[in-house]
């Protein structure tokens, strides 16, 4: 052995002062001055670098090596990558490490190891236990030899839960040559709770902290503040995230969250031994006969909001990568609460799924099923009626853009419908159909609120302001009764009343109230409908408005005018979608 070792040195010192051996048997030799000059140049032109990386390797190693003896203090500076040891170290910050065997290592220091469960990374966390101690978690408390512990440097004094190596209320001893290290960023960390506990020979540097871990009495200790989780909350964080990094959005769904929930109670009732005696999660998929190419899963513990379960899933770099995956098109989470000892948490699984059959959002599906609606209304009122003071190729344009929003309107909600995947080509005319709809409006004159920049439209609540119960006769400048016929449904569950009539020399203009009366929204009704008529004939109003989009309660009050083209007396009246004609007034 000592040969071995003598021979290792040697060689090392062999290697270091190989350059000056050469430049020495250079100038031994019997060449010229200038040769010797020139070779030697030319040698360190050819050796310099490696002679150089070979000096800084060595001087690497046994600096470290002597630091690891405690000869030496400090090495050289870390950089920190994460969240969890916020606040006390920041994302992205620079440390310096000291020697454990020179300073050594006590509660409230902070270490960074390397083991096995790391892989190929270094973590760096808080010393909370040192061998022999008691550690327990009890309701978000962290109890070492049945003292509880202050905790006053965790991040926004969040509680502490178990995971599946440390769990809630179960008490273990820390074993002898090791520690028990908790990040201060509780709710991200993955620390002794999910690797376990740390062995002393694994950590590589220590931050002297000077920190005594205090505790408190148990009346002071953290109280268990039960959160119930949003999961449409959960999915649009983790939506933005997504988002970010340009993938397409996850939908909620109900069969995956049914399996969550069956998933966490499995966990619950299987506690100690879970991950091995549990059903794995695609034998429950296949039981509830959800049909899928990719599924992943992730369990949370404790009761923790959304904002800290997706900062969770955000700082593990395996998570991270699932969670932004672009393959995964449905997500699905569930709960259950787990009693142990005096301890209550709940358990929550959520699932990741590419499934063979999409499920669409409802609103996605409502979305296009008033776009096919408008659409369809909006092609029939043209087909009808024209376009006022626009030539019939103009129109014919016109007519061709919404017709091809049509066609991409039904298509999308045939397939959602019916559960088909969207193609391509799908997705690029659902991008570019807004596109379409505003050129289309541009075309007609009409504004993003359907209505033209002369016609002054307000918008107000059927709930909180009822349409005006003015007197049906109203006595106009020019002498003539104009008679409301009052509030009267013209489509289903809309209503529309004639508030007022001016009348000039060229012009009549009313004020009319639409309001939908149902709970749904509506683009059924088009205030060109409302036509002025005598005894022989009848005209549309100046403005071009095709349809107005009303939510359920909404009510919107316009100006409609009308050209004195026919002669008195005048009678207003609504061609509804059914073919008859609602006599709203009349003006004598």
């Amino acid at each position: 052995m000592q040969t071995t070792i003598k021979f290792i040195y040697s060689t090392i010192i062999n290697v270091l002062i190989l350059p000056l051996i050469i430049v020495r048997d250079i100038f031994k030799s019997n060449r010229s001055v200038i040769r010797k000059i020139g070779y030697t140049i030319l040698i360190l032109i050819i050796f310099f670098n490696i002679w150089i990386r070979g000096y800084q390797d060595v001087y690497t190693f046994l600096y470290y090596q002597g630091y690891r003896l405690g000869l030496f203090d400090k090495l050289i500076s870390i950089h920190v990558s994460g969240t969890s040891m916020l606040p006390t170290i920041q994302d992205g910050e620079d440390v310096n490490l000291n020697s454990p065997i020179k300073l050594g290592i006590v509660p409230g220091d902070i270490v960074s190891f390397h083991n096995a469960e790391t892989g190929s990374f270094n973590y760096i966390k808080r010393v909370i236990a040192k061998e022999g101690d008691t550690v327990t978690l009890v309701n978000g408390n962290v109890l070492i030899n049945d003292q509880v512990l202050k905790d006053d440097f965790t991040y926004q004094h969040e509680p502490t839960y178990g995971n599946t190596f440390i769990a809630d209320c179960e008490s273990y001893t820390v074993p002898q040559n090791s520690f028990l290290v908790l990040g201060d960023n509780r709710s991200v960390s993955q620390d002794s709770r999910v690797i376990g506990f740390i062995n002393k020979d694994d950590i590589r540097g220590v931050i002297k902290t000077n920190i005594d871990l205090a505790t408190i009495p148990f009346n002071q200790a953290k109280q268990t503040q039960k959160i119930v989780l949003n999961e449409q909350k959960l999915n649009k964080l983790i939506n933005t995230k997504r988002k970010e990094s340009n993938r397409e959005q996850l939908v909620v769904n109900t069969t995956l969250s049914t399996i969550a929930k069956q998933r966490a109670e499995d966990i619950k009732n299987k506690w100690q031994d879970w991950k091995n005696t549990s059903f794995p999660i695609d034998q429950l998929l296949q039981k509830q006969a959800y049909k899928y190419n990719l599924v992943h899963e992730y369990v949370i513990y404790g009761y923790l909001n959304e904002e800290a379960i997706v900062n969770q899933i955000f700082e593990s770099e395996v998570e991270k990568e699932a969670f932004l995956s672009p393959s995964y098109m449905e997500l699905g989470i569930g709960s259950a609460e787990k009693t142990s000892n005096s301890c209550v948490f709940p358990i929550s699984s959520i699932i990741l799924s590419w499934p063979s059959v999409p499920t669409y959002d409802e609103a996605d599906i409502q979305f296009w099923e008033t776009e096919v609606s408008a659409t369809k209304n909006m092609l029939n009122q043209l087909q009808t009626y024209g376009i006022k003071d626009m030539n019939d190729s103009q129109t014919q344009l016109i007519i061709q853009g919404i017709a091809e929003e049509s066609e991409i309107a039904n298509r999308i909600l045939t397939k959602m419908k019916t559960g088909e995947l969207l193609s391509e080509k799908d997705k690029i005319d659902a991008n570019r159909y807004s596109d379409l709809v505003i050129k289309s409006k541009k075309s007609l004159g009409l504004s993003s609120t359907d209505s033209t920049s002369s016609n002054k439209t307000t918008t107000q609540s059927v709930n909180d302001q009822s349409i005006s119960q003015t007197s049906n006769n109203i006595q106009t400048s020019s002498g003539k009764t104009f008679v409301s016929a009052g509030q009267l449904s013209i489509e289903k569950e809309v209503t529309a009343k004639i508030n007022k009539v001016q009348e000039s020399d060229n012009i009549i203009t009313i004020t009319i109230t639409f309001a939908n009366q149902s709970s749904s929204a509506t683009t059924n009704v088009s205030p060109l409908r409302v036509q002025l008529h005598n005894d022989s004939q009848g005209e549309p109003p100046n403005e071009s408005i095709l349809q107005l989009a009303l939510s359920p309660g909404q009510m919107r009050t316009m100006d409609l005018t009308y050209n004195k083209e026919i002669i008195a007396p005048y009678y207003w009246k609504y061609a509804n979608s059914g073919g008859d004609m609602i006599l709203l007034g009349s003006l004598k």
